[in-house]
């Protein structure tokens, strides 16, 4: 959803809210350059970059909803591993769930370090909070509409609400 990757990309980037909104609504950005970390990658608007995978007909694409992870962690698991031709056998499942419970991963990380986390982050992790919804605390609603306006039609395609419901 992108309401909740603003939160994420903001903290992972360095920037506020604000800023984070703009780089997700650019159909023109890029990370990356001459004498910075990474090569020049060109991301395009959230939308536009989601859409490039999604609708890529050269290799078969598989969905996942951050949020079915949450809410259907076994499920969702399994069909991942049934798309890739694997047998889903339940007790490599049920490790595997295990091994990447969030709270897991923060310790991780913590004693470990974690080689995705931004040297930019705000936070200083990369496994913050791992929950969905948290735009509702974090955007106001100039903030929440901007994304909307911009990525609406993407949201719908993924099941994201796109006005507020009772």
């Amino acid at each position: 959803n992108p309401l909740d990757v603003v939160d994420s990309v903001a903290d992972h980037w360095g920037v506020d809210h604000d800023r984070a909104i703009e780089m997700m609504n650019d159909r023109n950005l890029t990370i990356g350059g001459p004498k910075q970390d990474l090569v020049t990658q060109y991301l395009e608007s959230w939308s536009g970059h989601v859409m490039s995978w999604i609708d890529h007909r050269a290799f078969p694409v598989h969905v996942v909803c951050y949020e079915d992870l949450l809410t259907r962690t076994e499920i969702t698991f399994r069909n991942v591993l049934t798309f890739l031709g694997w047998d889903p056998d339940p007790i490599r499942i049920e490790r595997a769930i295990a091994e990447t419970d969030f709270r897991r991963l923060q310790k991780r990380e913590q004693v470990s370090g974690f080689g995705e986390r931004s040297n930019k982050s705000t936070s200083g992790t990369f496994f913050r909070s791992g929950r969905a919804e948290r735009w509702r605390e974090v955007l106001n609603e100039t903030q929440r509409l901007a994304i909307l306006n911009a990525h609406a039609e993407t949201m719908r395609r993924f099941g994201y609400r796109t006005v507020d419901e009772p």
